[in-house]
């Protein structure tokens, strides 16, 4: 606490009205400064405990029951989309065995919405090559996430059906096919 006393006495001439001079001793003002140190830490401590520094961001996933994952699921080819994304991060689309066509990522919600127009029980399968960017699925899975949410206003109970599979020599051989096919266009 603050208080009166300890060092830094000061003398001061006054001068009296007979003429003499006095000196009038003066005292020095002393502030402890540990209470305010100690309120400034708990405040410290206050705003590190409640601040918020960094929302985590997580991707929501909807996985199916065990008993669901042996159970196969019939389904023509012209209800299957495949997703591909090549070691040179091109994304490429086609409709069950047709040969894939080049699509820029700008493009994608709009497809999928009308292919899932077009088809009521589309399913879409993703394939991305092991070398290309990660970024690449969390992009298709967010355009994914924004279809959903655009149907799910009109049908509440529609949920959008997309797998995942590892890149295989059957891709390669199509996103080839699709290659060759461009080249004897162009």
């Amino acid at each position: 606490m603050g208080g009166l006393g300890g060092g830094g006495e000061e003398k001061k001439a006054i001068k009296t009205a007979t003429g003499k001079i006095v000196y009038k001793r003066r005292l020095g003002i002393r502030i402890d400064m540990t209470p305010m140190v100690d309120i400034v830490f708990l405040l410290l401590i206050f705003y590190m405990v409640t601040t918020v520094f960094a929302m985590p961001q997580a991707m929501e996933v909807n996985l199916p029951d065990k008993d669901e994952l042996d159970r196969e699921i019939e389904t023509k080819e012209s209800q299957v989309l495949i997703l591909r994304v090549d070691e040179d991060s091109q994304l490429w689309k086609n409709m069950g065995r047709k040969i894939p066509d080049p699509i820029n990522l700008d493009t994608l919600e709009a497809i999928l919405v009308e292919e899932n127009q077009k088809e009521p029980k589309l399913a879409t399968i993703l394939t991305i090559h092991p070398d290309s960017k990660y970024h690449w699925l969390v992009d298709i899975l967010d355009e994914i996430d924004i279809v959903e949410r655009r149907f799910k206003e009109v049908q509440e109970d529609w949920s959008y059906r997309f797998t995942m599979k590892p890149w295989e020599s059957d891709d390669d051989r199509a996103v080839n096919k699709a290659l060759e096919r461009m080249g004897d266009e162009g």
